[in-house]
C-alpha cells in the first residue's frame, strides 16, 4: 500500500518537474537565461 503510493508520488513529482521545467524553458530560453538572486530572510542568494 505504502509502496504503491510512494510510485504514485514519485510519478507525479516527476511529471511535475518535467511540466514546470517545460513552461520555464519555454518563458525564459535557456540561452538568454539569467538566474534572479532569491531573497529569503533578508539574504540575497544568487544561483549559480
Amino acid at each position: 500500500m505504502i509502496k504503491k503510493f510512494f510510485t504514485g508520488y514519485v510519478i507525479g513529482l516527476v511529471i511535475f518537474g518535467l511540466i514546470f521545467f517545460g513552461l520555464s524553458s519555454k518563458l525564459a530560453p535557456a540561452t538568454s537565461f539569467r538566474p534572479q538572486p532569491i531573497e529569503f530572510d533578508g539574504v540575497e542568494l544568487e544561483l549559480p
